[in-house]
């Protein structure tokens, strides 16, 4: 298994902080609209942090 980093686990928190602020009065598509969003914005984050592009 690999080893958890604060590089992978800070976005990821601060994504579903986001998303509990967002998507607290949201019906349940748009919710999960807006984690579709979140997940995207931190994979293009990560990618970009580490050269992927």
């Amino acid at each position: 298994m690999y080893p958890l980093h604060l590089e992978t686990l800070v976005p990821v928190v601060l994504g579903c902080a986001v998303l509990w602020l967002v998507g607290r009065g949201l019906r349940w598509i748009a919710w999960l609209g807006a984690c579709a969003i979140t997940l995207l914005v931190v994979f293009g984050v990560l990618q970009v942090a580490h050269g992927g592009f």
